[in-house]
């Protein structure tokens, strides 16, 4: 590596932004003792780098940062930023399988899964629209009004005839398939991460430390 005392510098400041975030995760331990349970692995276990950035840290730990190799800096800042991506990836799994259930789960490898979430997802669509289409009025439904053919004046007046008590079986459904479905969606992105978190474990997902600019590595 090229560079002298601000080379050096530059690298005890960037370990110190990049530990704060990558850390967050690694400092959680897991203790069995008299009243207390071990967590089972999980979402919300550290990832693999912060494991192993917790062990570089425990081993620099009596070392002032200053007095560290640039080879040493350049470890623990590699390794947060590895950690630091996978916790982004775990959370992201997450937030694909809320938008689209089964995504997260696709990205990681398991087809399985994502077929099922994405199968129930859609299931619960289809059966709440059709219901809820053949529990409004009949008088504006589409066989007995034609929205495309009638006059907006039509359509208009049709609806207003219809009563709010007339509406509450199809507006009940509507919401009850948006509950069910959202509860889907919560439990798919909770098991998104979780897929996350074994695809990180056992290599199907990896990620390199990228290049800090400025720095020659």
């Amino acid at each position: 590596m090229k560079g002298g005392p601000r080379t050096t510098v530059s690298l005890c400041a960037l370990a110190l932004i990049l530990l704060c975030p990558a850390t967050a995760g690694a400092q959680e331990e897991v203790r069995v003792g008299p009243g207390r349970i071990a967590q089972e692995p999980g979402a919300d276990e550290p990832v693999p780098a912060a494991v192993a950035l917790a062990e570089l840290l425990s081993d620099y730990g009596p070392e002032p940062l200053t007095d560290l190799t640039v080879n040493e800096l350049a470890t623990v800042i590699a390794t947060a930023a590895v950690a630091t991506r996978e916790r982004e990836h775990v959370e992201r799994s997450g937030r694909l399988s809320w938008v689209a259930p089964g995504l997260g789960h696709y990205v990681n490898g398991e087809r399985g899964p994502a077929i099922a979430f994405a199968a129930a997802d859609l299931a619960i669509g289809v059966t709440t629209a059709i219901l809820a289409y053949w529990l409004v009025p009949q008088a504006v439904q589409h066989r007995n009004l034609n929205y495309l053919q009638s006059s907006f004046a039509t359509i208009d007046e049709r609806w207003r005839a219809v009563t709010p008590s007339e509406l509450v079986p199809s507006v009940a459904l509507v919401v009850s398939g948006s509950l069910l479905s959202a509860t889907v969606r919560s439990l798919a992105a909770r098991s998104a991460r979780e897929a996350a978190m074994r695809a990180l474990r056992s290599g199907r997902v990896t990620f390199e430390p990228q290049p800090l600019d400025g720095i020659d590595w």
